[in-house]
């Protein structure tokens, strides 16, 4: 489960997502979050997700680091819609 992530596609502002779920938000007009989501469930994101999880007490986490540190193939808006 290390490095689970949720897109929402609009504002949850009465939601709260515990610290072992990672929230990312998109530029808008860059980043289609449903893009994104079905990337990180990818063979090729999980790979890098595993590598950059890190432990002290058996609880792994990723460091904001280690996620600016992943590889994020960023095609076009619309060829993102498209997938």
């Amino acid at each position: 489960m290390v490095g689970r992530g949720a897109f929402p596609t609009a504002d949850l502002p009465d939601t709260a997502f515990p610290d072992t779920i990672i929230s990312l938000r998109g530029f808008s007009g860059e980043l289609s979050p449903a893009y994104l989501s079905a990337l990180w469930a990818t063979d090729f994101m999980r790979s890098q997700i595993k590598a950059a999880a890190k432990t002290t007490n058996g609880t792994y986490k990723i460091s904001q680091g280690g996620i600016m540190s992943f590889a994020l193939p960023l095609p076009p808006l619309p060829l993102q819609t498209a997938f």
